[in-house]
């Protein structure tokens, strides 16, 4: 019966809203056994060591049949009351990243939610990168969460961006109450276009988000999201209000599909790819019918290589397959063969770099503007390296590397201190030196020979913790002589 009501699905035209065709590009069934499709599905675990944010008080466990399991058609992701990483309770937290992203489409599961207090089931997504930096300012979609201590009954739909989000209690948020969510699976879906999303409970809208302006501040769903399914169990909500109680354990979200669609066009799609030095691509503003597939291989010119496509779509892969359902902009890069960085001139936002603030002391924002990477210390800390800027890379035993870039702050005499740190414990610098920067962009070079072990976890690091002000800093490259 189920594969009956699938083929119903892929040939109607007019299920959804506004009577549009759609075209399924992407679906998991799970019409097999055992744990998810590792094919479309990674685990989540990384977050258990800060509780993802939250203060959750699950811990994620990989692959393990007990959380997460796929039997008789249905995922069950499973929390259990039991210990395990210093934590009370284990679930599963599974997503589509580097498998399946998308930009634009309907996004829709047919879900039953579990019922317990302080049980918090979700069907989300997330940015693919951290284009405009890190949460909220890359956007969070929030196709459906169930808060066990709060409103049971009620299926909530969410946006998160950095000028809306929870913890400014700014989100924006519609909800939906149904007393059967529990006992029946329901479709829980967002449409999403280049100006609104739509939020849908079965087949009623209960929520849009209509786009303002172009600000990636209230707009970054520009770019491409992917999929995630949790059952995750209490947080600091969650203890706000009363805690998880005496719940009963097992409980189980129960998935019976996801699916992916495509809004289907029938005018000619157009690909524009911008010309750029070092290299070029052999497909330049083609027309394409909707669904088509796009395949492009960047060619390096001598003494080149490629780095990284912008634009809308976002990739570090050089040879890029997609099929296209919208118009879309690319920009690809090309770097001198002996550049380590990719996006050293900040093109492609936040992509490779991370930025951190010890705010028990310091405070200070990052922003990319106008590809430029500007820094505003509002307090400084202790230490210069408690607002720090940096970006991961491998260092040799023995080989020589040239780090050149462009500052300038909008005072005299600031110190910022760059160089070369272990990306891992105990936070080791290799090398470091401070220069001063004033009003004017200059550039700075900065020499320095491995005389270490190899550390293939290493980085480039950028201090500017001991004076407020602002900084901007753009051009950055690194290179092995």
């Amino acid at each position: 019966m189920k594969k009956f009501i699938f083929l119903l699905i892929i040939l109607s035209s007019t299920l959804f809203s506004q009577n549009m065709d759609k075209i399924l590009v992407w679906s998991e069934e799970f019409d097999y056994n055992g744990l998810p499709d590792k094919t479309k599905w990674n685990f989540e675990t990384e977050g258990n060591a800060w509780g993802w944010g939250n203060g959750e008080d699950q811990f994620y466990t990989d692959s393990r049949l007990e959380n997460a399991i796929v039997t008789n058609g249905i995922l069950k992701i499973i929390a259990l009351e039991e210990s395990m990483g210093g934590k009370k309770y284990t679930s599963a937290r599974i997503n589509t990243k580097g498998k399946a992203e998308w930009r634009y489409g309907r996004f829709e599961a047919k879900i039953k939610l579990p019922s317990g207090r302080g049980i918090w089931p979700a069907f989300w997504m997330m940015p693919a990168e951290s284009y405009y930096g890190g949460w909220p300012a890359s956007g969070e979609i929030d196709i459906m969460e169930m808060f066990g201590w709060h409103n049971p009954d009620t299926a909530y739909f969410t946006i998160h961006t950095e000028a809306y989000n929870h913890r400014m209690n700014t989100h924006k948020q519609g909800y939906y109450k149904d007393s059967t969510i529990h006992d029946k699976f329901h479709v829980y879906a967002v449409e999403w276009f280049s100006d609104r999303l739509d939020f849908y409970f079965d087949d009623k809208k209960v929520f849009t988000y209509t786009k303002e302006n172009d600000s990636y501040s209230v707009w970054p769903f520009d770019k491409p999201f992917y999929i995630i399914l949790n059952n995750a169990v209490g947080g600091d909500w969650c203890r706000q209000n009363g805690g998880i109680g005496n719940t009963k354990f097992p409980q189980i979200l129960e998935v019976d599909y996801v699916r992916v669609y495509k809004f289907k066009t029938n005018k000619k799609l157009k690909l524009d790819i911008e010309e750029t030095v070092g290299g070029k691509i052999l497909i330049k503003n083609k027309e394409f019918n909707a669904g088509e597939k796009v395949k492009l291989t960047p060619i390096s010119d001598n003494g080149y290589k490629f780095a990284i496509w912008n634009g809308d779509i976002v990739s570090k892969k050089g040879e890029l397959e997609f099929n296209i359902f919208e118009d879309i902009k690319l920009k690809p890069k090309f770097v001198l063969t002996n550049e380590i960085l990719v996006n050293g001139d900040f093109a492609s936002g936040f992509v490779d770099w991370n930025f951190w603030v010890d705010s028990a002391f310091a405070k200070a924002s990052f922003r990319v503007i106008d590809e430029k990477m500007n820094v505003n210390i509002e307090k400084i800390g202790n230490y210069d390296w408690q607002v720090q800027l940096s970006t991961p890379v491998q260092l040799k035993k023995g080989s020589k590397y040239v780090l050149k870039f462009k500052a300038r702050a909008n005072s005299t005499k600031f110190p910022l201190r760059a160089g070369f740190n272990q990306n891992h414990e105990p936070w080791k610098s290799y090398y470091s030196k401070t220069i001063e920067l004033d009003r004017e962009f200059k550039e700075y070079n900065i020499d320095f020979i491995m005389n270490e072990n190899n550390d293939p976890n290493s980085r480039v690091e950028f201090d500017f913790g001991k004076k407020t002000g602002g900084v901007i800093i753009d051009d950055v490259s690194l290179v092995e002589e």
